[in-house]
């Protein structure tokens, strides 16, 4: 992926998602396995970085929770389905401007910034204070109405147009974004 260009079909996952995948939390345990089952399948490419892995084992640490935190460790860097990223100088650098602009955390913006640098068109979460910024939109998880939006995660995912390549990028934006709302997922404001 050529830095700078944005990929419709690549989407950042926030710490967030991994501790509900991981942890089975409801209301978000289906919906989490539907997307991750969809980055399986290559329907979509799963992009994190090494802030999550380091997120996720803080509670583990602190509990000493052991079988956790090895089954964050082996999801991280043992399996294949999720591109985990280092964070490169050029993101912290980008992280300071996006934080000195939104106002969030470093480690949201770090987030953010790796998300941009490896061409990630969404940036999926459930924290609520992150918002879509230039080049990146964000997408809620959400809690709202979680029970009628679940009976979509039941539907098989539409097929992947055979020329996705070849589509326009909104083109491709839209048939991601229809995806995504097919299992509850919405953008932000």
């Amino acid at each position: 992926m050529l830095e700078g260009s944005v990929d419709a079909n690549r989407i950042y996952f926030d710490t967030n998602f991994f501790i509900y995948l991981v942890e089975g939390i409801e209301p978000y345990r289906q919906r989490v396995t539907r997307l991750s089952n969809l980055v399986a399948q290559q329907t979509i490419t799963g992009i994190t970085s090494d802030i999550t892995l380091a997120e996720a084992l803080v509670v583990p640490h602190r509990t000493g929770n052991v079988d956790l935190a090895l089954a964050y460790k082996r999801l991280f860097l043992e399996s294949e389905i999720f591109e985990l990223v280092s964070v490169s100088r050029s993101a912290w650098e980008s992280a300071a401007a996006i934080r000195a602009n939104t106002g969030g955390s470093l480690s949201d913006a770090l987030h953010l910034a790796v998300a941009l640098e490896t061409g990630c068109g969404f940036f999926l979460t459930n924290d609520r204070t992150i918002k879509s910024i230039r080049g990146l939109e964000v997408l809620y998880l959400g809690d709202e109405g979680v029970e009628s939006r679940m009976n979509h995660t039941a539907q098989e995912s539409s097929v992947m147009p055979a020329a996705f390549s070849t589509l326009s990028r909104e083109d491709r934006i839209d048939w991601v974004r229809e995806e995504l709302k097919n299992i509850g997922i919405s953008g932000s404001a």
